[in-house]
């Protein structure tokens, strides 16, 4: 999980001029994650890619996106970039981005649930990013709604579920009654509920993030490693600071990839992300 972001392919990027899918990638706002389609350019702007330069890379002439007629392909001004820039909504997009296991139907439901259930708990990019990069790793990019095993050995019927993983019958409970976060009122009596229906999912992870530890998660979640790490403790331990949390390497991958996808300035990140690759 550790080379995530850094590693997409080990290709030799031998051809000077871009396809327009790696081009179309970097203009709307894939950053990263974009490497993958771009293993046909030349080297120099493949490591750019590959290390989070976006339009730089296009800006600064090391990926030539010319579009048949001299011309640029312009880049995508919806999409915004800067530090906690505001963000009320995801786009499809940028889900697919961040979690490229999901399929083009599945990113299309859930980005529409995902947005009505965090409205006003998530309204900055790096909000977002911390959301994201937890969920990552909870569910394995919103792949795995029940925890394996879910058995006697993890609280069964109330073992992780959802896209946060709501676990634990006292957080069920609690999350039941929590009607203006979660909507979610019969998941103490009917748990699989959590994991089987995305409405009742993504109101969990509603209430997981905004109010199961006491505040709303987006008080930590100030784009900077260590408030990441905070909003990671209260899920995980329930408190904060904990040390490092349960998968905390690829918690801290999914943040990294987050943060590129959603174009959040790489001055706040990308000392971090070198180092994190360092490591590896």
């Amino acid at each position: 999980m550790r080379y995530f972001i850094a590693f997409f392919l080990t290709l030799t990027c031998v051809n000077a001029s871009c396809n327009d899918d790696c081009c179309n990638c970097i203009t709307g706002g894939g950053g990263s994650a974009c490497a993958s389609r771009c293993s046909t350019c030349s080297s120099d702007c493949y490591s750019c890619v590959e290390y989070g330069g976006g339009t730089g890379c296009i800006d600064d002439g090391r990926c030539d996106c010319s579009d048949g007629d001299d011309g640029i392909i312009p880049s995508n001004d919806d999409t915004p970039s800067g530090g906690c820039y505001s963000m009320k909504e995801i786009t499809t997009t940028q889900l697919s981005c961040t979690f490229p296991k999901l399929s083009s139907s599945e990113v299309k439901e859930f980005t529409p649930v995902m947005n009505t259930w965090l409205k006003g708990l998530l309204t900055t990019s790096c909000d977002w990013a911390a959301f994201l990069g937890n969920v990552g790793t909870e569910s394995d990019q919103l792949t795995t709604w029940t925890q394996n095993p879910c058995n006697s050995a993890t609280d069964a019927p109330y073992c992780g579920r959802g896209p946060m993983q709501i676990t634990f019958s006292s957080n069920y409970q609690y999350c039941a009654a929590q009607t203006s976060y979660c909507g979610c009122p019969t998941i103490y009596s009917d748990p699989e509920l959590v994991s089987t229906d995305d409405d009742t999912g993504f109101g969990t992870a509603a209430c997981v993030w905004g109010i199961l530890s006491g505040h709303n998660l987006s008080q930590n979640s100030d784009g900077t490693l260590a408030g990441f790490k905070e909003t990671a403790c209260y899920i995980n331990a329930g408190h904060s600071p904990c040390g490092d949390p349960n998968g905390w390497e690829s918690r801290e991958s999914y943040w990294y990839q987050a943060n590129s996808c959603l174009g959040i300035s790489e001055d706040m990140w990308k000392e971090d992300f070198l180092k994190f690759n360092k490591t590896a």
